[in-house]
């Protein structure tokens, strides 16, 4: 009987270390231990690639890759994603972190992380003119011509919450030519904050109106 138990107990023993719960600060360890690949996550105690975006899971994937897509990539990129995490996560930037071309690593003082991703990597493809079909690379910055309209790409995806990123077309010749974007599809009540922002990030006074067929009209 006393050999039976004490087999019963060690066996008890070996099934317990085979499937305890890791400890959370060897994890944590763990994964601070490769800072090029890894980044722990505080407020969902997560281990998780820096590129979120590319991992084969689903579900981190869902987790930490945003939808927001970033226009202004160069001297407003924090002003930006600060800007974002503050109206639309309801936080704060701790942290930010270039991991690859044009994918930023973002971390939030709750202690949260997501991957934001430029609209276009456009260190690698340079920019595209919808009209001649040509790429002229540009290492850093927005060109000045197209300095508004990215502007306005990026404030409507903060404030308007009918924005889906198919309304405003940065590289459209006449709206640059003729100093003036219709989208018929904003919320109203966002037009003033768009034309702030907007106007703040690319250096220019932006006017807007509301019309009276609906949607708001923004000059510049």
């Amino acid at each position: 009987m006393k050999k039976t138990l004490l087999s019963i107990i060690a066996g008890l023993m070996v099934a317990g270390t085979a499937f305890a719960v890791p400890d959370v600060g060897d994890r944590k360890a763990l994964c601070e231990k490769y800072p090029d690949r890894y980044v722990w996550v505080e407020a969902t105690e997560a281990c998780i690639p820096l590129n979120p975006c590319e991992s084969n899971d689903e579900s981190i994937r869902n987790s930490y890759c945003s939808k927001f897509k970033l226009y202004n990539f160069g001297s407003n990129r924090d002003l930006v994603i600060g800007r974002y995490a503050e109206k639309v996560l309801g936080t704060k930037v701790s942290d930010i972190k270039e991991v690859s071309d044009c994918n930023f690593g973002v971390k939030t003082s709750d202690g949260g992380y997501l991957l934001i991703q430029c609209w276009r990597n456009f260190r690698n493809e340079g920019y595209f003119n919808a009209n001649d079909y040509s790429y002229t690379p540009v290492a850093s910055e927005v060109p000045d011509k197209y300095t508004v309209a990215f502007a306005l790409a990026d404030a409507s995806q903060i404030y308007d919450r009918y924005y889906m990123g198919l309304g405003l077309n940065v590289f459209d010749d006449r709206m640059i030519e003729e100093q003036r974007y219709l989208n018929r599809d904003v919320d109203l009540g966002t037009c003033e904050d768009i034309a702030d922002f907007a106007s703040l990030l690319s250096g220019t006074l932006i006017k807007h109106s509301v019309m009276n067929n609906g949607g708001c009209e923004f000059k510049w």
